[in-house]
């Protein structure tokens, strides 16, 4: 294998090893993405709730007034029938039902008081929340867009390095080629070619003490490329540009 051909395979691996890195950088985003929505939802959930609470209250409140009103028409009714009675008995009977029904309407009232003073009491907390809230939400809306804007980015980037791979690969005879992405294919960490240097006789991928004699053609010869007996990988000493 010629020198010019072993640089070319250097610089595919160095791509490689970038395009992998992008690639699952870029498969991650959208789980990201999706843990701040629902970091949003959970923030508006807060909303939702207490304005359930008001909802409930308010809807107490204005059964209670309708009842009030109720009550009110019937002491008018009363009040009329007082008019029209003929016995001390039935006089009584009316006095004593307006009276309660009097008493009743107090009790409401009281209890629509205390209803919205409740009410005043979750407006404020509501108004308090919301301000959380929002801020909360422009804080994530923020994180978001910027993830949104890396993301682009990055697949911007790998599709740069997609043609740059292209590129060179078009550089190297087909053999070649076919043998390293093969290798590539059995491997895990997508290291196909181990670069020997002098400070070092173990393979530089899987660390395996390479035989003197495999070390020393190695080093000898940085235009070839050699296997390791060990792990499979190519081996040169020639450095990649």
């Amino acid at each position: 294998m010629e020198k010019e051909v072993i640089k070319n395979l250097l610089q595919i691996q160095e791509i490689d090893k970038e395009i992998y890195q992008l690639e699952k950088i870029i498969s991650d985003y959208p789980e990201e993405i999706k843990k701040l929505e629902k970091q949003k939802e959970e923030e508006l959930k807060k909303l939702k709730e207490i304005d359930g609470r008001i909802k409930k209250l308010n809807m107490e409140k204005k059964n209670k007034e309708l009842d009030i009103e109720e009550l009110k028409e019937k002491i008018r009714k009363t009040e009329k029938a007082l008019n029209n009675v003929k016995t001390n008995h039935e006089y009584r009977e009316l006095l004593r039902q307006k009276a309660l029904r009097e008493k009743e309407i107090l009790n409401l009232e009281d209890e629509v008081l205390n209803l919205m003073e409740k009410l005043e009491e979750l407006e404020k907390e509501r108004e308090e929340l919301k301000k959380v809230v929002d801020s909360d939400i422009k804080k994530i809306d923020r994180v978001i867009e910027e993830k949104k804007k890396k993301l682009e980015e990055e697949k911007k980037r790998l599709e740069e390095l997609r043609l740059k791979r292209e590129e060179l690969a078009k550089k190297i005879d087909e053999k070649s080629l076919n043998e390293y992405e093969l290798l590539r294919k059995k491997t895990k960490n997508g290291i196909v070619i181990g670069v020997v240097d002098s400070d070092s006789d173990a393979c530089p991928v899987c660390f395996m003490v390479l035989p003197p004699r495999l070390y020393s053609e190695i080093l000898k010869n940085p235009d070839k490329i050699f296997r390791c007996p060990n792990c499979g990988r190519f081996l040169t000493s020639l450095e990649g540009d």
